[in-house]
């Protein structure tokens, strides 16, 4: 019976990411940063004046809990929120020059995670298994967006909508994913 948990996707998807925060809290502990802060860093560097709703969808993140990991970068000083031009209920995020100079420091350590996590695969197993894992998640956000599913019809189906919108109101240039 364990040996069916042992091959469970559930299973090992929680193990895995089990190893990879232990595995980022190593690499990164002078840092004082956790993967999920890492993952809003990134996303706010690459779209200034992101809005608080839009980054959590960005980086998969609960909408309920964005804030209180906003508050702990904003804490650190590297985060700043604004209040919106056009929506005052808006909170617009950016990077401080810490923000950017810790964002910097910290992508030049995170390869080692994921060298160190897949280490035991060979290249070309790195790159099927992180086609295959970048399948399943796909196929589990447009689950997500499925009518009275976490999240339900009411998602927005590009997360950086409003924060654009926002951006060329002030006259910054809209910054879109690709497709």
């Amino acid at each position: 019976m364990i040996e069916a948990l042992y091959r469970s996707a559930g299973h090992l998807i929680r193990r895995a990411h089990q190893l990879h925060d232990t595995v980022f809290g190593e690499v990164v502990a002078r840092f004082d940063i956790t993967s999920p802060q890492y993952a809003a860093l990134l996303a706010i560097a690459e779209f200034p004046g992101l809005e608080q709703g839009a980054l959590s969808e960005l980086i998969a993140y609960d909408r309920s809990t964005i804030g209180g990991l906003i508050d702990r970068l904003e804490g650190k000083d590297l985060v700043r929120r604004t209040i919106g031009a056009r929506d005052r209920r808006t909170r617009l995020l950016s990077l401080t020059p810490a923000g950017a100079t810790m964002l910097r420091k910290l992508r030049q350590q995170t390869p080692l995670v994921q060298q160190r996590l897949l280490s035991p695969l060979s290249p070309s197993e790195r790159e099927l298994f992180l086609e295959m894992l970048g399948r399943v998640v796909n196929i589990s956000r447009s689950l997500e967006r499925l009518p009275g599913s976490a999240g339900g019809a009411d998602r927005p189906s590009d997360p950086l909508g409003p924060a654009a919108e926002e951006n060329q109101d002030n006259g910054q240039p809209s910054r879109r994913r690709a497709g």
